[in-house]
């Protein structure tokens, strides 16, 4: 865009304006979509020459603006303030102590010390002890990313006030004849304890993280999925304090104050763009700003969860010194089941069944609206294996082709002679190899129901083993792909029935109901069919069985007759599903 589309005529006189449009990520942060002002003349010529350094300006500002922040921990800030005022004024109080032991002006300097205490604690009270031109000071020299005016630099002033008292405190103490002051503030206490702050070489959070998920890998306790998880949290825990910070430095009241500050973490930030390169407590201020919807105390509970185990094993290892925990006691459990996901009504199963998706839709993007479309995808057999097989929705996702088997079984229905048959099975696998994972970590059977089979999915099955031989792809589901390294082959479909069930006026909001509610489903199915959830549970669910009987001998309890008995027993006779028919 040339110079001269930004000059625009004004008013009755003609008189040039400079406008440029702020760019659309900054207009919350700048109150404003454009910047103007007047050029003062109507020649454009002239106007053009006042037009570039202001534009030039304007530019920059938005160039800093949109610039990725440094990152700045509360554990940085910390330092500074330890280097740059605690211990100077501890050095020259010291030497102060020492002409109080030991020279003529004694009651002078004894009493200047505790005068200096209550002048700065009076002063601190009443908002006279103004310590903001050394938190400028500090921020400029140290290039800290703390911006005037925020909650982030209130709490830094609040640390160097806090600080100097304690200092003053504590010459005060020693002064008086205490051979052993007690530093009130944490920070304090970790200075006079000779804690350093920074880490060794290899030995930071995050260094140390890399050697504990690298054996709780091999000890079989967590899977690369799960270490990526964790080390979200652990580095998001070690920005908090400071990247550099030795484990041993981290105080109970940082800990909590981690804790704290996460449930003022809006719901899902870590997958924002907008939150990205942002401290947690610009992440804060930001949510503040927007009104952004919080992390839930089950998010909160699981991520110092996940710290808590880590701490533990460096307390277990003796790294750096560290002896107690600093989460001990900090981790408030939450009920399990308190945020559930609901099973679906009679009603709801048979408005999804009847919905455009399965009966016919407009286009793709638009499954929710009616058409002639017909899907023969991933978008129609999923919620049908969740809701006759009750597998995960992942599970379901990562299913190659010959996880679909042909097994013996017997029929055991009450009245009929046993008569020896085979039958369709899914086989949900737990298998480094291709991938695949499940959730108790052991791989299972589910007899594939008579009502899936009878709605064509074997049908799907032969096509895709044709399909198959001609592009090499073993995937059931082709069509869905892994997008990044923690992604999951069930993370588009999630989204996509969330989004789904929403637009056909299923769900509402959080209310918990989405792809996984169709297992729930057959749970409640197989409860009602007379079988206890010891029963179906680990058998078709796939849930752990943690009882001692379950960790004796290496077989799977269970056969495939008695899985196959089991899952027919369960009708679905109350549920129409004669319009159901996907694409050929």
């Amino acid at each position: 865009m040339s110079l001269s589309s930004y000059i625009v005529p004004r008013g009755k006189r003609g008189i040039l304006q400079l406008r440029l449009p702020v760019p659309r990520p900054l207009w919350n942060r700048v109150g404003k979509r454009s910047y103007r002002t007047s050029l003062g003349t109507t020649d454009r010529k002239l106007a053009e020459r006042k037009a570039i350094p202001i534009l030039s300006k304007w530019e920059a500002e938005f160039e800093k603006l949109l610039s990725p922040p440094k990152l700045t921990a509360a554990g940085d800030a910390a330092e500074v303030v330890l280097r740059r005022v605690y211990r100077p004024l501890m050095k020259r109080f010291s030497e102060l102590a020492a002409l109080a032991l030991d020279g003529p002006d004694a009651n002078k300097i004894v009493e200047a010390a505790q005068a200096r205490v209550t002048r700065h604690v009076l002063g601190k009270n009443s908002g006279k002890l103004d310590l903001s031109k050394l938190a400028d000071l500090l921020i400029s020299d140290e290039s800290l990313n703390i911006t005037k005016g925020s909650l982030e630099y209130a709490e830094f002033v609040e640390t160097l006030s806090d600080i100097t008292i304690d200092a003053a405190e504590n010459h005060a103490q020693v002064v008086t004849g205490t051979l052993d002051p007690t530093p009130k503030t944490p920070l304090g206490k970790r200075a006079y304890e000779g804690k350093s702050l920074s880490a060794k070489s290899g030995e930071t959070i995050e260094e140390l993280f890399e050697q504990y998920a690298k054996i709780r890998i091999a000890e079989g306790r967590k899977r690369d999925d799960g270490i990526a998880q964790d080390r979200m949290v652990v580095n998001r825990f070690a920005e908090y304090v400071g990247k550099t910070r030795s484990v041993s430095s981290v105080s109970v009241d940082e800990a909590r104050g981690f804790r704290d500050i996460l449930s003022q973490l809006p719901k899902g930030y870590a997958k924002r763009k907008d939150y990205r390169g942002l401290s947690i407590q610009q992440v804060v201020d930001k949510a503040d700003r927007d009104g952004a919807v919080r992390m839930s105390d089950i998010t909160r509970d699981r991520y110092v969860s996940t710290v808590s185990p880590f701490f533990d094993w460096l307390v277990s290892e003796g790294r750096d010194g560290i002896k107690v925990n600093p989460f001990n006691g900090l981790h408030q459990k939450t009920l399990k089941g308190s945020n559930p996901r609901p099973s679906l009504l009679l009603s709801q199963q048979q408005d999804i069944f009847s919905s455009p998706l399965f009966v016919g839709f407009e286009a793709d993007g638009k499954e929710h609206l009616l058409g002639n479309e017909r899907a023969n995808d991933w978008r129609f057999w999923l919620p049908l294996i969740g809701m006759f097989s009750g597998a995960r929705i992942t599970e379901v996702a990562q299913l190659n082709i010959d996880n679909v088997v042909c097994l013996p079984v017997t029929d055991i229905k009450p009245g009929s002679k046993q008569q020896q048959g085979t039958a369709y099975f899914f086989e949900f696998k737990e298998d480094r190899r291709t991938g695949q994972q499940t959730k108790s970590k052991k791989s299972r059977i589910v007899p594939l129901h008579s009502k899936l089979i009878a709605i064509g999915f074997m049908a799907y099955v032969t096509k895709q083993v044709a399909r198959s031989k001609q592009d090499g792809n073993h995937q059931l589901f082709p069509e869905l792909k892994l997008k990044g390294a923690r992604s999951k082959l069930g993370d588009a479909p999630s989204r996509f029935w969330r989004d789904y069930l929403t637009d056909i006026g299923i769900k509402n909001g959080a209310d918990g109901i989405g792809a996984h509610s169709f297992r729930h489903t057959l749970a409640d199915r197989l409860r009602t069919a007379g079988f206890m959830d010891a029963q179906f549970g680990p058998l078709i669910l796939g849930h752990s069985d943690k009882s001692i009987t379950g960790g004796y001998g290496a077989m799977q309890q269970g056969t495939a007759a008695m899985r196959y008995a089991m899952l027919e027993a369960v009708t679905f006779d109350d549920l129409d599903l004669s319009k159901l028919k996907s694409a050929s």
